[in-house]
């Protein structure tokens, strides 16, 4: 692959990683103000458990899927077998996925009192399954994953601003991420109509062993934010609303900028399985590094500003958890 394509995939993703990136910091200032500090809590804090349920779901897809879809691309019959297979996969994922929300919807008491808020906020991340998105990663049609996106989040962050105006209106904020999904998921199908690509099955036995090829995938995911998920489950097991909103609000700024990394990561991944050329990366990590600390130093002496700005005053308790 030639680098202005390397280029143009990294620049497409950036575009999807700053929409992730904008819209969320677009909603959070509003909700923050229209929305109790402990109904934003609730928000945030479900927010932060389906992020390891879209985690568990995703299960190394991602890589593994893209992958997959790199290798087979020149053969049609092999890649639109292995499109199905994996939707296969992913849908008993979502399956395992329900059941763990519901023990963990038993175990956690903010969960139990927002049984209904928790699983409406679960099925958007169901619906993922449906985006392809390893299929148009692996056949680099970052445009397509960027344009879905920036219609579903971009309908959602829109109407939230005229719908929800106070903790009456919680409900309406997973309402609108799955009529956002929807949409996302038409123009996906339009997108698979239009370059021909259809879905094949070859079998549950297929379907299960895409599954173990990819859970080395997932174990190395998972292995970075294990931690993070054991500490988001005991908050939600022994701190009030309060508490977990100013920790949440912390978290979404950090999950803001972690966002940045991916683009890099999943421009060079086709690359890289292609031609198993690893300079790429020594270079990105030569120019990115310094930034990197930039930024560090920047949180560091100025996160009560930051918080305040974004959330308003009554989140300032936020500032040292950031």
């Amino acid at each position: 692959m030639k680098q202005s394509n390397i280029l143009k995939n990294i620049v497409m993703l950036y575009g999807f990683s700053i929409a992730k990136i904008v819209f969320p910091l677009i909603t959070l200032p509003y909700l923050t103000r229209v929305l109790s500090v402990e109904k934003y809590g609730v928000v945030a804090y479900v927010k932060s458990i389906m992020t390891y349920m879209q985690l568990l779901i995703d299960f190394g897809f991602m890589l593994s899927g893209t992958k997959e879809i790199v290798q087979k691309k020149e053969n049609i019959k092999e890649l639109y077998n292995a499109i199905g297979d994996i939707l296969i996969a992913r849908i008993i994922l979502c399956a395992v996925s329900f059941l763990v929300l519901l023990v963990l919807t038993i175990v956690l008491p903010i969960l139990r009192k927002n049984f209904i808020y928790t699983f409406l906020t679960f099925i958007p991340i169901v619906m993922t399954v449906f985006l392809f998105d390893y299929v148009f990663r692996g056949l680099e049609k970052m445009q397509i994953i960027s344009s879905r996106f920036i219609l579903m989040k971009g309908f959602s962050t829109a109407v939230t601003f005229f719908l929800v105006k106070s903790d009456a209106d919680l409900m309406v904020i997973p309402i609108l991420e799955i009529i956002g999904s929807s949409l996302a998921i038409i123009l996906v199908y339009y997108e698979l109509k239009k370059y021909k690509l259809c879905i094949c099955f070859s079998g549950i036995i297929s379907a299960i062993t895409k599954l173990k090829i990819s859970a080395v995938y997932f174990a190395s995911n998972i292995a970075t934010t294990v931690g993070g998920a054991l500490s988001t489950v005991l908050i939600g097991a022994f701190m009030n609303s309060s508490d977990i909103a100013y920790w949440s609000a912390a978290l979404q700024l950090l999950n803001a900028v972690l966002a940045m990394y991916n683009p890099i990561v999943d421009g060079i991944y086709p690359s890289v399985i292609q031609s198993h050329d690893y300079r790429i990366i020594k270079k990105i990590a030569v120019i990115f590094m310094p930034l990197i600390i930039c930024g560090c130093m920047i949180i560091l002496f100025c996160s009560d500003w930051i918080v305040t700005l974004i959330y308003g005053e009554e989140y300032f308790n936020s500032a040292m958890i950031l």
